[in-house]
């Protein structure tokens, strides 16, 4: 499918921890770490939603995170300040998730998983 051919396209990026922000308003926001380097994810987030072109999906810009926490009050606090560790790691897999809202709560259900096989380097795809 559609992930099996992104996956053997691109190499597994190489990801890091980048600064501390959040989505929403402060009093109720949602808390993130963006990444300082995303690899190779930007083009293959543009490559998938050009292939699903007709399907409904968030029509936000892609930016690439980890959700911390949700409905957090981050009033008055400076997240320029906070201190986020260092950390790189390797993404072998390219996972694609619903976000289904449930009475319990907020849900990310996996729907297509990938294991990256492709050997270019972040920004290059094989044609």
């Amino acid at each position: 499918g559609i992930m099996d051919t992104l996956a053997a396209r691109f190499a597994p990026p190489r990801l890091s921890l980048g600064q501390a922000g959040y989505f929403g308003r402060p009093g109720n926001a949602i808390l993130h770490c963006g990444l300082r380097d995303a690899g190779s994810l930007p083009d293959i987030a543009a490559k998938l939603k050009e292939a699903l072109a007709g399907f409904p999906f968030d029509a936000k810009p892609f930016r690439a995170h980890i959700t911390l926490a949700r409905k957090v009050d981050i009033t008055g606090i400076d997240l320029l300040s906070v201190a986020v560790p260092q950390v790189s790691w390797q993404a072998n897999e390219l996972l694609l998730y619903e976000s289904r809202r449930e009475a319990d709560g907020l849900h990310y259900i996996p729907i297509v998983r990938s294991s990256f096989t492709g050997a270019s380097s972040p920004g290059q795809t094989r044609q």
